[in-house]
């Protein structure tokens, strides 16, 4: 889990391309007429993209706008930060990559803090060619589309023995979000629909277009699943927002 870029933030974070394009690289921008890309806003090879992963994360810290911390909880290698959002009690904490972190982090939040709710951010590949570096995706639900218990009688992506394949958001958080999306940040592309997870960094085509034709989604990523599941069964209410970092043809929730 990460906190929600501010929209100066956002930009900053993707200042190698040009937001005013939706993320692609123009001319004035570093990446502009690169022979890195096969085109405009995809990279031909993993590792020229995974460098300007790197330089991003290098960037100053996402802001969020804490009024007070009350308490600092350091526990499974973790810091919850727990005060005041906005006027609302909440915790803040980074999961770490994965979805055994993402499901362990939820359930310390569950049992420790005893929230009611789970909003996870972050970033993803995109899964779908309508989106574009920098968009936002709000999830309806979630799913593994890592499991696969199919020769037990269960679907590809169901957890065996639990009643759902796929983890659903709750509706009103998803309304509040895109609400608050267009709001706040009315230059930048709102999309709701399917996030699928899996411990695997997607970075070739075969790959990536096999998760489509199994899942469908909007896009893909590494901990949403996890969180969603853990929510769906200690948590009345939960609820992704994934940013499209970047589209490549070879994830953020964005490589294609």
């Amino acid at each position: 889990m990460e906190g929600m870029l501010s929209k100066r933030n956002q930009r900053d974070a993707f200042n190698h391309f040009s937001m005013k394009k939706n993320g692609r690289a123009v001319e004035g921008t570093p990446y502009f007429a690169s022979p890195l890309l096969y085109k405009e806003n995809g990279f031909k090879k993993k590792e020229d993209a995974e460098a300007l992963i790197r330089a991003m994360k290098e960037n100053e810290p996402w802001v969020l706008q804490v009024e007070k911390i009350e308490k600092k909880v350091e526990k499974a290698s973790m810091e919850f930060c727990a005060g005041k959002l906005n006027g609302q009690e909440a915790v803040v904490v980074r999961s770490g990559i994965g979805k055994v972190n993402a499901g362990i982090c939820t359930q310390i939040l569950v049992d420790l803090f005893e929230v009611d709710a789970v909003i996870n951010t972050g970033i993803a590949g995109s899964s779908d060619a309508r989106i574009d570096i920098g968009d936002l995706v709000i999830s309806t639900d979630a799913l593994h589309h890592d499991m696969d218990a199919v020769n037990f009688g269960y679907e590809l992506g169901q957890i065996p023995r639990m009643d759902t394949l796929a983890f659903p958001a709750d509706e009103k958080l998803i309304e509040t979000a895109a609400q608050v999306c267009a709001k706040v940040n009315p230059d930048i592309r709102t999309w709701t629909g399917r996030v699928v997870s899996g411990d695997q960094f997607i970075s070739d085509k075969a790959t990536k277009d096999r998760i489509i034709s199994n899942f469908g989604g909007f896009c893909t990523e590494m901990e949403g699943a996890a969180i969603a599941q853990a929510a769906y069964l200690f948590c009345p209410h939960n609820m992704e927002i994934q940013g499209d970092l970047e589209t490549l043809q070879a994830e953020v929730e964005s490589y294609v």
